[in-house]
């Protein structure tokens, strides 16, 4: 067969034969009109038998053989000769026996000069595929975001057991259906950790803290009242705010407190640009141990709490989940602090204060009796974060220790006394106990003494909140008391409470 070599053009049919291209200087393509400019090989040439005359197209006549052909010279620019859509009419070849292989005329070396086309730039296409792109990755990362910042989506499908040497709990894993909860954990905020569970919805959540003090369940409770007022929209609680807390089952060993809740939780952003929310019912439950405080949140949707059957079991397994929380152990940090405690002497009775919490100081350069004209002994205590003696003397706590008259009755003398001091400030001053029905803690190291939580009205929307300690004696009444805004009470009662109720004689 003869061989044949096809025009270099892309969309061109055309085929050259052997016996066109040898000894050529350049060809026209008959069908394209594309030139090809060629480096001759005369002795390649001479070896190609005398073939059968082939016919010529018409009016394209072939280049005849020359002796020497010299290089092309390059051409810078050939048009590209237009596809035609029929193929113009070619005489008819006659087939030719070649005695040897034709010769490549194309791999001589010599440049083959055909006609470019400039691609088209597309630039602005990549960068709008791009900068696009960079878009839609932002706009899934947003809504996965707003997803499991809620209750949207579980964070992570695997639970392991909970241990946290630092707060002293540990959790046992239930297994599914209920699994970790990532983004529940990290929007409540929940510091050590937050589960969900499908086919009913119900959550949980378990989060603690250190105080430099045993927090009193009022602190307990108004910690997790913040924490639920901002994750929650239109909470409402049993008991309301400001009442007593109530007791609970215990956990942990542990004395509890409660409080029952509902509220909007925040599923999604809708598309319109609103939030969508489910209405959820659940409770509370916090205690405290050597300075730490701890809260179990649990809480279910709404329309799970009205088919008794699915809210039975789904309240049996909150109570199963609370059953897995265990303390590891006594806290060798709590210990150490108890170690360090500061003994306060009294000046001119036989008694002494002791400070488990490090916070009370004694100033020499205070008088006592600037604090009262009655003072024994005058002690302060600055907010842990005061930088220096300006934000001290600022946001100090007092506790002032008075020396009265004995009394068979040491609370009604007491009463009376801060009564006509505080007066001197609000001729319409009046004082009521903290809390409904009152609230009296014994002294540890007085058989007879007794603390006790008073409200002092200066006015409208002006109060102090008061923690005294009462030690009557047989010839005198020692009274320990500290005061601060009515606002502040869920911050200082324990601090207050602490050093009051520690009121007692001095060691031997």
């Amino acid at each position: 067969m003869t061989t044949r070599y096809p025009c270099p053009n892309p969309t061109c049919i055309h085929e050259f034969d052997a016996s066109e291209l040898a000894g050529a200087a350049s060809v026209t393509c008959p069908v394209c009109g594309m030139v090809l400019q060629l480096r001759a090989n005369p002795a390649a040439a001479q070896n190609v038998t005398a073939a059968a005359p082939v016919a010529q197209p018409a009016a394209v006549p072939l280049a005849t053989t020359v002796s020497a052909v010299p290089f092309a010279q390059p051409v810078h620019s050939i048009p590209q000769a237009l596809p035609v859509t029929q193929p113009m009419p070619m005489a008819a070849r006659a087939a030719a026996p070649v005695s040897e292989a034709a010769p490549n005329v194309f791999d001589d070396g010599a440049p083959i000069v055909r006609g470019t086309r400039t691609p088209k730039r597309r630039d602005w296409l990549t960068y709008t595929a791009v900068i696009g792109g960079f878009i839609l990755l932002v706009g899934f990362g947003v809504g996965a975001y707003l997803v499991g910042f809620r209750g949207g989506s579980v964070g992570d499908t695997s639970f392991s057991p909970s241990r946290s040497t630092d707060f002293n709990i540990q959790f046992q894993s239930p297994g599914k259906p209920w699994q970790s909860h990532e983004g529940l954990k990290a929007s409540l905020p929940a510091s050590l950790l937050a589960m969900h569970r499908e086919n009913p919805s119900a959550w949980m959540a378990i989060d603690a803290r250190k105080f430099d003090h045993d927090p009193a369940p009022r602190e307990l409770d108004a910690e997790a009242r913040r924490k639920l007022g901002k994750y929650l929209r239109n909470l409402e609680t049993d008991p309301p705010v400001g009442s007593p807390p109530k007791e609970g089952d215990s956990v942990a060993n542990q004395t509890t407190h409660r409080f029952v809740f509902l509220g909007d939780m925040f599923l999604r952003e809708t598309g319109e640009g609103e939030r969508q929310t489910e209405r959820v019912a659940g409770e509370c439950v916090m205690f405290k141990f050597q300075g730490i405080g701890y809260w179990i949140y649990t809480w279910m949707p709404i329309d799970v709490t009205k088919d008794q059957q699915l809210k039975e079991q789904v309240t049996a397994q909150f109570a199963e989940l609370r059953r897995r929380v265990s303390l590891i152990g006594e806290r060798d940090e709590w210990k150490q602090q108890q170690d360090r405690r500061t003994v306060f002497a009294g000046k001119s009775a036989d008694y002494q204060l002791i400070d488990r919490t490090g916070r009370w100081q004694h100033w020499p350069e205070e008088d006592p009796k600037d604090a009262d004209e009655k003072a024994d002994l005058v002690l302060f205590a600055p907010a842990p974060n005061a930088r220096n003696r300006i934000e001290r003397l600022q946001t100090r706590k007092t506790l002032v220790v008075l020396l009265l008259p004995a009394s068979k009755d040491g609370v009604a003398s007491t009463k009376e006394y801060l009564l006509e001091k505080y007066r001197k400030l609000s001729d319409k001053a009046a004082i009521e106990p903290a809390d409904e029905g009152g609230e009296t803690v014994a002294m540890p190291g007085e058989p007879s003494g007794k603390v006790v939580k008073w409200r002092v009205i200066m006015g409208p929307g002006s109060s102090q909140f008061v923690v005294a300690g009462i030690a009557p004696r047989a010839n005198e009444l020692i009274v320990a008391y500290a005061e601060c805004d009515w606002n502040e009470r869920n911050a200082n009662e324990m601090l207050f409470q602490s050093i009051v109720s520690s009121l007692q004689k001095k060691a031997e």
